[in-house]
This record gives structure tokens, sequence and C-alpha cells, in this order.
């Protein structure tokens, strides 16, 4: 089902959080959820709590007083008005859902999300992340519901998602962007890169040069981009009019059992030429221990990476790979987030995004055999 884009309707304009702002609205989740006390702390106190003036801080605590959340009286501290005079108007939110560990997934090396959030606080949009490895079950419903109850005016971006996941959303019905590729059978806003298109190109690159024996490395939980890339990269094998052996194998298991697999891959008698992958941490792997079994980059093996990533933009030798199109895709993102924010129907057809190719210096041609 395509839910047709609204074209020519003016988004609205989100106002940039200013710093009474910001702890107003902090003090209005510590009252709701018990963490601000009553009578509310000090005006030293809550300024130190919250790293502001004094000025500031007393901006902030004038609009909960006018919205009639707090009560004030001269030479009192605030207190907690159990009947509020009017409900604090509701700031739209942006909330990142990722069934991961917060410390699998770094911000600060997540580009595409560094923009958005910059993008949030420049548009007075509230910035909120659940992280959460427990999401990864088969069945993530009843926490999911838990997560989303009671809250009003948000966006949820799902984050390296799978199907279980996705499908719950798109049931919900409520306003929702995946950050990549939604699963078979998921009708949601999606934005990604072109996975698939990557796939094709990389094996015409490889082919072209030369390899016959081929290995695509996949994660134990391949995501929508990971299987897109497989199709992509075995669909040009099989009309090539060569004959190619495409060898998928799973990186699962320890470091240490993994890297005896390769190891093992790579001292075969019919060790592949070229290795694809679509996940950094498996292309250095794969370089690692191609130096210890002995072979050389690119004389004896050739590695090439389906996506790219900050700290390889400045690395030597430069890793044969595809140049990441995060600032494309943080602002086509934003611009859904703030549609939806907005009451909007968006497209469910998925936006993808084709980066640029980088040969690099993990790629040339197969050896002679």
């Amino acid at each position: 089902m395509v839910v047709p884009v609204m074209l020519g309707v003016a988004l609205p304009s989100f106002r940039r959080a200013s710093i009474p702002d910001q702890v107003a609205g902090a003090l209005r989740e510590g009252i709701r959820d018990g963490t601000v006390g009553d009578p509310l702390p000090g005006e030293h106190e809550l300024a130190a709590r919250f790293g502001v003036s004094r000025t500031s801080l007393r901006s902030a605590l004038k609009q909960l007083e006018a919205e009639g959340a707090v009560l004030r009286r001269n030479g009192r501290r605030a207190r907690v008005n159990p009947v509020r005079a009017k409900p604090p108007p509701t700031q739209p939110s942006l909330c990142v859902v990722c069934p991961s560990s917060r410390e699998t997934v770094a911000l600060h090396k997540h580009p595409i999300l560094m923009e958005m959030r910059a993008r949030c606080a420049s548009r007075g949009i509230r910035w909120e992340e659940v992280f959460d490895a427990r999401l990864a079950g088969a069945r993530p419903g009843p926490q999911l519901r838990r997560l989303v109850a009671g809250r009003r005016a948000f966006c949820w971006v799902l984050l390296a998602c799978g199907a279980p996941i996705q499908r719950w959303f798109a049931a919900a019905g409520v306003p929702t962007l995946v950050l990549g590729s939604c699963a078979p059978g998921v009708e949601l806003p999606s934005n990604d890169v072109d996975f698939r298109a990557i796939g094709w190109h990389a094996a015409g690159r490889i082919i072209g040069l030369g390899h016959r024996r081929v290995t695509m490395l996949q994660p134990p939980r391949p995501l929508p981009g990971d299987l897109a890339a497989q199709d992509g990269f075995l669909a040009y094998a099989q009309q090539a009019s060569v004959q190619v052996v495409v060898r998928v194998m799973p990186a699962d298991g320890s470091r240490m059992l993994w890297g005896t697999r390769i190891r093992a891959l790579l001292l075969s008698p019919n060790a592949p030429t070229a290795v694809f992958t679509t996940r950094v941490t498996h292309a250095l792997g794969v370089i690692y221990h191609g130096f210890a079994a002995g072979r050389r980059i690119p004389a004896d093996l050739s590695v090439v990476l389906g996506k790219s990533d900050l700290m390889l933009e400045t690395a030597l030798p430069e890793v044969a790979r595809y140049r990441d199109v995060h600032l494309r895709q943080s602002a086509l993102a934003m611009r859904v987030v703030e549609a939806l924010l907005a009451g909007h129907s968006m497209s469910r057809k998925p936006t993808l995004l084709v980066p640029s190719f980088v040969a690099g210096a993990t790629l040339g041609p197969a050896p002679v055999q």
C-alpha cells in the first residue's frame, strides 16, 4: 500500500529550545516521575543540578508557574500544584529505538544520529533514545507497548531493528521511520542506502578483475540491508558470462573462533581470492587474518566493504568501500520526521540512496593461478 506524499504542504517551523525551555522540560519530567520532590529543591541546588545560572532557572520556574504546574510564593520554595491550571504544551519528540545496548552503538561513531540530533536541537524537537538488547527477542510486543503508551507527539525512529519490531510499529499505527530498510512484508516510511545496488556493483568490480572464488561474510543476525546486498551480489554472479563460485559464510561465534575459521578458509586449497562484506569489523578482521595467514593484500586477497566508517576516511592503506551518504540520509530522515510530527501521511515506498565507490588499495586483479 502506498500512501501519497502531501506535496506543497508547509511544514511547521520548530523553535530552537532555549536553556530555560530545556530546564522547564526537565523539571516537568522530574515532577511527573517523582525524581523532583515537593516542595522543589531551592534555587541554588536546582541551578547546580542542571548546570545553569539562577537567572535561567528562574525563567524556567516562571514557565511552570504560568502553566500551573508549580505554585510560588516570595521567600518560599516552589510547590507542586496538585490541580494544574492548564496542561503544559506538548513538545514534538523523536525517540530512537535500537535493540542493542548503548555501548554497542556509540552516538559519536554514528554520523547519521549525530546529524539528526543536531537538527532536532535546532528545531526544538525533543530527543530520546532507547537502546535495549532485550528488544532483540522474537516477541518484543509487551516492552514496546509499555514504551509507547502515553507518549504523545512522538515520532519513532527504528535503528538496526529486525522484522519483529518493525511489524509491531507498523501494526501500532504510530508515526514511525525506519532508519534502514524494511523487512519483507513491512510497510513503513524508510530511509536507507541501496544495498542491493551496492552488492550488484561490488560483484561487477570483483568479477571484472578476474576473481572467480569469492566469499561473502554475513553477520549472525543479518539486517534487511545485509540481505539486500547479498541478493544483489548473487544476482550479478548468476548472470555473469563466466563461472563464479560465491560462498556465503556466517561470521558468527566468538572473535577467537571466527578468526580461526577465517584463517582456515584463507589457507584452504580453494581459498577465495576476494571477500565482500557489509560490516566494517568483518572487513578489518579479514585484512588482519589475511596478513597473519601470509596473504598479501590485494596481490593474493582483495577485500571490498559495502559501506564505510568515519575512521576509514583517513586510514592507510585505503580500504575499497562505498562512501557514506550520512549528510543526505540524515537530511531526508529529518524531513520525514517533521512531516510525521505535523500529522502528514508519507509514502511507504523506500527512499534509497546510492553512495560513491572508493576503489582503495585493498582491491586488485585476481592472482595468476
